[in-house]
């Protein structure tokens, strides 16, 4: 049966009419095609699937990209384990390739399916997922600039709390510079302080480690903790917080809204670190003081 909009197709502007034999009237120099033509349809057909399967792979490149950028971001740089981690990634990979399917042209039984146009909602559609990304992105790094310790209920703990992570101070990292060479270990940190005021967190932080290897108690677990964080040294910082907690104790409060503490608070870990700072506290209230 002849379809009642016509047997002819301009392929451009997809327009059909009921008599062919030149060019569409809307389109410049563009033939009219007979779709009673068997080769016309093969051709049709073809044409179809490789629009397809160009857009689907095109959406595979965009989900992909950013998911292996997430994955590595999340491992490490954000300490979150590779499991998780590699979910997340294929959740982003699912969910933009997922979308971008709903807007590929749909298999009819007609010869000739509707040619497909980029419009603002296909991409509203394609780019949701990344938005959304984005948005518990942007959450996370605002729950690390000021979060709230957890609240202790119940009795204080009887015994020390374990350090959640395990790491070791790796020793000195870089090399003293020239001019510090020979300085005594107050005279390190002392410099390491000035280099943390002006900014130059590398240079603190290294300071930091030459005096701390010659006296250990130059200055507080805590500070220490603090200088080596702001150079996003964040097994050294996490060594340096863990001993300060149990050793010394730390203000829970304090360490949650503690700048120089932010990478560490921006890290997977910190999941772990943040029970543990008021566990530690409790049981130094109780048992210290």
């Amino acid at each position: 049966m002849e379809d009642p909009r016509g047997r002819f197709l301009c392929e451009r502007c997809e327009r059909r009419y009921r008599e062919g034999g030149g060019d569409c009237p809307h389109c410049d120099e563009e033939p009219l095609l007979d779709l009673a033509d068997d080769d016309v349809l093969e051709m049709l057909a073809e044409y179809d699937w490789k629009r397809e399967q160009s857009w689907m792979g095109t959406m595979l490149v965009v989900g992909g990209v950013p998911g292996m950028f997430v994955a590595v971001v999340l491992m490490f740089l954000m300490d979150v384990p590779q499991r998780q981690a590699k979910w997340v990634a294929l959740l982003l990979v699912g969910a933009v390739v997922g979308t971008a399917r709903l807007v590929a042209p749909p298999k009819k039984k007609s010869p000739r399916s509707p040619k497909r146009r980029i419009r603002p909602w296909h991409l509203v559609l394609v780019s949701t997922p990344l938005i959304v990304l984005l948005t518990v992105a942007l959450a996370w790094v605002a729950s690390a600039m000021s979060p709230a310790p957890p609240e202790w209920s119940g009795q204080p703990p009887e015994a020390p709390p374990q350090a959640p992570v395990a790491v070791h101070w790796p020793g000195i990292e870089d090399e003293l510079p020239a001019s510090m060479v020979g300085a005594e270990a107050d005279a390190l940190m002392a410099a390491a302080w000035v280099a943390h005021d002006a900014g130059e967190e590398t240079l603190a932080a290294t300071l930091a480690s030459y005096a701390v290897a010659q006296d250990e108690t130059v200055c507080s677990l805590y500070d220490l903790s603090r200088l080596t964080a702001a150079d996003f040294r964040i097994d050294t910082a996490t060594y340096w917080l863990q001993r300060a907690a149990l050793e010394e104790g730390v203000e829970a409060a304090l360490a949650h809204q503690d700048a120089d503490l932010l990478s560490l608070r921006l890290m997977w870990r910190w999941r772990k670190l943040s029970p543990f700072l008021v566990e530690a506290e409790q049981y130094r209230a109780a048992r210290v003081h």
